[in-house]
């Protein structure tokens, strides 16, 4: 195949295009996935990406090739980077996670509205897909900030239940409801705090109406909006609905002792950082960005597992200062 692609530079592209164009063809032989697809991630138009490989491409070849190169390229680094990073550890049933699963099927077989809440990184969602993964009819549908319409609402449940909505809100809630009507299905709303008053009322209708379970998950706002200390006017109606209840602001140390040991890490100082990074605002989300870049480096190094000054090192990289071998 002549040059590497590493060794070749994008100074020399003009040069050596029919190099490009044969390691580009052998590595898409190598890769087993349609031309369409490559063209997505090279940004490269399908049309135009076929005929420059073809050879009969009218335009700027040397552009389509400088594309094509930093492609292989980015293509080689993440190779070298899932050989050196173990993937991220299975969900793992720690404490938490169990309490989470056990309110998500009371909710599921009652059927029953609920409340799960915590901060980020405790594992909502993880348990939330693991959840649906295992059981039927259930369906998980995340609130993103911008849906801040009924219509935008609706239409996000309308595309998790599997139907199409419409232009009238009123008629999406109706084909919503007749899609759940005797399904004994849970719906989880994710990120549940970008819900209005109005939507998490929208909402009950379908447990209501069609004899669903609901689950609402988010972060401590949406507990706060059902505590009896602050319950409004707003929420006052909804809150003799809610039957299932978890709140919870930080994983337990059960919990990171589980989450630690399906990463493998053998070094005692390194399980020490990792425990300390689970502990903060992030929790398993930041332990597991630090643990991967500590595997990174120790692979590196030539070592396969991260030593205490892996796991520091990644996690000053990533903004934090770890001062005498604390997070």
């Amino acid at each position: 195949m002549g040059n590497t692609i590493e060794e070749m530079s994008p100074e020399g592209l003009e040069l050596d295009e029919a190099t490009v164009r044969q390691q580009f063809s052998d590595l898409l032989t190598a890769d087993g996935r349609p031309l369409s697809q490559i063209a997505i991630e090279a940004g490269v138009a399908y049309a135009t990406l076929s005929a420059w490989r073809a050879g009969t491409y009218k335009g700027r070849n040397d552009r389509i090739a400088a594309q094509v190169h930093s492609w292989m390229v980015t293509r080689e680094a993440r190779k070298r980077t899932r050989v050196a990073v173990p993937r991220e550890p299975k969900f793992q049933q720690t404490p938490t996670a169990s309490a989470m699963l056990d309110v998500l099927e009371a909710a599921h077989t009652l059927p029953d509205m609920a409340v799960i809440a915590g901060s980020a990184g405790i594992g909502k969602t993880t348990t939330a897909k693991w959840y649906q993964r295992r059981a039927a009819n259930v369906w998980l549908v995340t609130m993103e900030p911008s849906y801040s319409t009924m219509g935008s609402v609706l239409s996000a449940i309308a595309e998790a239940v599997g139907i199409s909505p419409t232009n009238s809100t009123a008629r999406t809630s109706d084909l919503i409801r007749r899609r759940l009507v005797g399904t004994g299905g849970l719906l989880i709303v994710d990120e549940a705090q970008n819900l209005s008053a109005a939507a998490i009322d929208q909402i009950r209708t379908f447990h209501d109406r069609a004899e669903i379970g609901i689950a609402l998950v988010g972060n401590e706002t949406v507990a706060a909006r059902f505590g009896r200390d602050r319950l409004s006017m707003e929420y006052a109606p909804l809150f003799s609905r809610i039957g299932q209840k978890f709140r919870q602001k930080s994983l337990t140390a059960k919990d990171l002792t589980i989450l630690i040991d399906a990463w493998e890490l053998e070094d005692d100082g390194a399980r020490g950082v990792a425990r300390k990074v689970g502990k903060m605002p992030g929790a398993a989300r930041l332990m597991g960005k630090v643990l991967k870049l500590a595997f990174l480096r120790a692979n590196n190094d030539g070592r396969d597992k991260p030593v205490q000054a892996d796991v520091e090192a990644a996690w000053d990289q990533l903004g934090n200062r770890v001062e005498g071998g604390a997070a």
